[in-house]
């Protein structure tokens, strides 16, 4: 719908169960994969310190989610500022 031309061009015979199971199975398995690493990661925090992580490079993936995140924030805030005084 959004693509015509390109939809036109794809010739799989796939079911639409199958494509709707396989999106469903990849979902719940990036769910799980997320559950994994969280779960590893609170063990990491709880074990070792900010700058013992820091010093050896292995910040866990929530600490730079979080630290992207800030990041985001941060230029979301600044465009926003610059965008008003325009």
């Amino acid at each position: 719908r959004w693509n015509p031309e390109l939809f036109k061009q794809i010739s799989i015979g796939m079911p639409a169960w199958l494509q709707r199971g396989a999106a469903l199975l990849s979902v719940f398995s990036m769910g799980a994969l997320i559950v994994v690493q969280v779960v590893q990661d609170i063990g990491t925090l709880k074990t070792h310190s900010l700058s013992e992580r820091i010093t050896n490079h292995s910040l866990t993936s929530v600490e730079l989610v979080l630290v992207w995140a800030a990041v985001g924030a941060a230029l979301y805030a600044y465009a926003r500022l610059v965008q008003k005084q325009r």
